[in-house]
């Protein structure tokens, strides 16, 4: 394989992965090094695990909210998150989750990750040409719709999101 996953929870969906491996085969060859694919497509319950220990770990919600460009479906997550924590991590993530699986049917997305085909590359250890290298590859894709160069954010990656596919909930 021409790439690692963090762990068993990363899931890259069957039109990401030729993509990912071909990257991650010109990566290895040219830097003898490999990259590792920190998260990819998430389901709602998922997606709401995720804010919701993000919430606890941080005591709250603003850091997060920095984070979230939608921040009128942030706040309807995060209201969610204070009226149910106090009932415990089940029943909380049960109605984040439920917030969520709304504002998808409603084509709103609080997170690129919930929409098929999205990862991210971990960049962190990377010199300014790997990450460079990895972003000329990614130019050439075709069937990729964006990507974003977080190189400077806390936990480094670049977020690739393939053209429209199916959606989880």
């Amino acid at each position: 394989m021409n790439y690692f996953l963090k762990d068993s929870s990363v899931k890259v969906s069957p039109s990401m992965k030729p993509i990912i491996s071909e990257i991650g085969n010109k990566f290895k060859q040219k830097f003898n090094k490999t990259i590792w694919i920190t998260s990819g497509t998430r389901t709602a319950k998922e997606q709401a695990s995720a804010m919701y220990n993000n919430f606890s770990k941080e005591k709250g919600t603003e850091i997060q909210r920095k984070k979230y460009t939608g921040k009128k479906l942030f706040d309807e997550i995060a209201t969610i998150y204070y009226l149910y924590k106090d009932k415990g991590k089940t029943i909380c993530v049960q109605k984040m989750e439920k917030v969520i699986k709304d504002q998808i049917l409603k084509e709103k997305f609080i997170s690129l990750h919930l929409v098929e085909s999205a990862v991210d590359i971990r960049t962190r250890g990377f010199q300014k040409k790997e990450i460079d290298y990895i972003i000329e590859l990614i130019k050439t894709k075709r069937s990729i719709l964006s990507y974003q160069d977080k190189r400077n954010d806390a936990q480094p990656h670049i977020h690739l999101q393939l053209k429209p596919g199916i959606i989880y909930l």
